[in-house]
Order: C-alpha cells, then structure tokens, then sequence
C-alpha cells in the first residue's frame, strides 16, 4: 500500500516507463515512501497514518485526511494570516523521484528514455540529471517542513463543555458543540486528567468515566491532541 501511484510521474517529475520499469518504479515509491514518512512522523504514528490508509479512504479519520491532503488554517501566531498547507503528495513524489531518477539506466529526456555516452568527456547529461535531482530533493525538503509545521500548529485542539453532568454510576454527560476529531476510545485531559471517551454522539456530548460527587468547575476545558504520538526529524537539504 502506498500513497503514490506509478502513473504519477508527470510534468515536474516526469519519468519515462514501460512495462519493464513499472515494477521498478513501484520498489523506489514503497522504499521512499516509508523512509520519509517514518522520519517525518516517527514509527508510531507512522504506524497509525499507515492503519487508517493513509487517510486515502472515506472512512478514514479527518485527521488523516487532512495531513494526507492538505488544508487551509489559520496561522496560530498571528491570527490575520491564513496558512495553506499543500499536504504530503507532492512532497513524496518529489522524493521518490530525486532518488530514483539519477540511479536509473536510461537517462529521461523528453523524448523518452536515452542511453549516456560519456565518449572521452564528461557526461553533461548525466550532470544535468543529477542537478534536476538535487533540485526536485530541495523542494521536497521544504514541504517535508511544512508538513512538520502543520503538525505542531494544527495539534492541540480546546473544546468549552456547555455542561459536565453525573450521570450516576461513576458516568459523567460532557455536551459540546462540536466533536470533530473525536471518537469513542480516544484520550481527552479535562482540566489537566486524563479520560477515556465513550458513547459519543456527533456534535452533542461524550461520557467518561469519573467517581460520582465529583465537581467539574463550570469553565471546564476538554483538551485533546490530533498527533500524540508525533516524534519527527528534522531533514536537511542534503542531496547524496
């Protein structure tokens, strides 16, 4: 499973295929694939982007989709700008094709695939891939950060309860207006705890679990972390 396709080498990224370097080109795509996204995210959630297919599925979480897609936010230092993060596809094929491109037999042009011939001198084509390379590598390198950005900015999410009320049985009634990102099973702290989601209903409430008697103050905050597990790397430009 990847999130690139081999037919998505076009235009500033455009390699040359036939049936015979298909195959190839999907061994260079899953290897790149997971290489980068295992340091831009770190294993575990890596891991998780992974189970929830890389949020290429309907029923993948809004989260997932966003990280994968992209998504306009406002710029949590200064709320006058907006954000547009461009998401992670372009970033990928930029990466796949920096590395695959140089260590291929043939060289691309725009007629297709050619044979080097260095014939006494130095191959100045050979010279002119490896510089596209370098400089494909370099725009990756800059979505890589903003993809990192996105992460850390759009992160932490506060949610205001309009009521926290016991239920009885050690069940507490948390109406919100909104759950987006939510689901049964996730971790939410209220004022500093840790609970466990349960019985959510879209945009209405959620239960947790808590002693009976327990006084929740009426300016209570539900907060929660869209990428808990994020443990990213930083990547230099560094072309080898």
């Amino acid at each position: 499973m990847s999130i690139t396709l081999t037919s998505d080498f076009t235009g500033e990224v455009n390699i040359s295929k036939n049936k015979f370097t298909v195959a190839d080109l999907q061994a260079y795509i899953d290897r790149v694939e997971e290489d980068v996204l295992k340091k831009m995210l770190g294993d575990t959630l890596y891991l998780t982007f992974k189970a929830d297919s890389f949020g290429n599925d309907a029923g993948s979480r809004d989260r997932y989709k966003e990280l994968l897609n992209g998504l306009e936010y406002t710029n949590p230092m200064d709320s006058r700008y907006t954000i547009d993060y461009t998401g992670l596809k372009r970033m990928l094929r930029l990466f796949i094709y920096a590395e695959y491109l140089p260590e291929q037999v043939y060289q691309n042009t725009i007629i297709g695939e050619v044979e080097g011939s260095s014939r006494n001198a130095f191959n100045t084509s050979i010279t002119k891939v490896n510089e596209t390379a370098e400089d494909r590598q370099r725009l990756g390198v800059d979505l890589y950060d903003a993809a990192q950005r996105f992460i850390c900015d759009y992160n932490d999410k506060e949610y205001t309860p309009s009521s926290i009320v016991d239920q009885t049985g050690n069940v507490y009634l948390v109406s919100v207006s909104s759950t987006k990102y939510i689901q049964d099973g996730d971790t939410v702290a209220i004022n500093g705890a840790d609970y466990v989601v349960s019985n959510l209903v879209t945009d209405t409430s959620f239960e947790i679990s808590e002693t009976s008697g327990t006084v929740f103050p009426s300016d209570s905050t539900v907060k929660f972390e869209l990428y808990p597990t994020y443990k990213g790397k930083e990547k230099k430009k560094i072309f080898s």
